[in-house]
């Protein structure tokens, strides 16, 4: 089973359970050079989130979510 945190410097997507559909936080790298993590929100709106990726942990509520991916037919 993969962490949270390598889910996230891998480009993947995570989400709170709290959250409602379509909710999600990325890892996104700053101008310098940090990661960041911010909600994406379904009307496009971003909001930056004062967390700390290696305090992400599963039995906190937090999910790994399994974009689709485009087809390979």
């Amino acid at each position: 089973m993969m962490s949270i945190q390598f889910a996230l410097v891998r480009g993947g997507a995570i989400r709170h359970r709290d959250w409602p559909p379509y909710h999600y936080a990325k890892l996104v790298k700053g101008r310098d050079g940090k990661g960041k993590l911010y909600r994406s929100y379904p009307d496009g709106r971003i909001e930056l989130l004062d967390l700390k990726v290696s305090a992400l942990h599963e039995e906190d509520g937090w999910l790994i979510l399994e974009l689709d991916s485009p087809s390979t037919a």
